[in-house]
């Protein structure tokens, strides 16, 4: 009778943090466009070392436009549209000129956002060779 007392109370403790456990409210932080926009300072790893200041602006609701990315100054970095869904960036294939609108380069590339203040984009830059390369940006 004893251990039928204990089965019963054991069974009842386990339902009991069941249904506790599946009220537990989860947690569904995704980034949008908003979480990625403002001043980045970036710095790219690629044969060398570029620091420099890229501006992420919104382009809907899942794109954004980095501008003076890939810079060796501030005058003369690459504009690009990429896409982000959720805490991933993705720039698309695409041959952009410069700020200046010359050196011609074809950039690619994914990243994360590791909100609210650190994203890390993986990239190749392709102008006559191929360099990849790695941004590490902080606001």
């Amino acid at each position: 009778m004893k251990i039928k007392i204990l089965s019963a109370f054991a069974l009842l403790f386990i339902a009991s943090m069941t249904i506790i456990y599946s009220c537990k409210k989860k947690s569904t932080t995704t980034s949008t466009s908003a979480d990625y926009v403002g001043s980045w300072s970036t710095t790219s790893h690629c044969t060398s070392s570029m620091s420099y200041v890229t501006t992420i602006s919104a382009n809907g609701a899942s794109a954004v436009v980095l501008t003076n990315f890939h810079a060796s100054s501030s005058t003369n970095g690459y504009t690009l549209s990429a896409t982000i869904s959720g805490n991933s960036i993705t720039i698309p294939s695409q041959l952009v000129s410069n700020a200046q609108g010359s050196n011609p380069c074809t950039f690619s590339g994914t990243g994360t956002l590791s909100p609210p203040s650190s994203l890390s984009i993986n990239y190749t830059a392709s102008s006559g060779g191929t360099l990849s390369c790695t941004a590490t940006c902080t606001k």
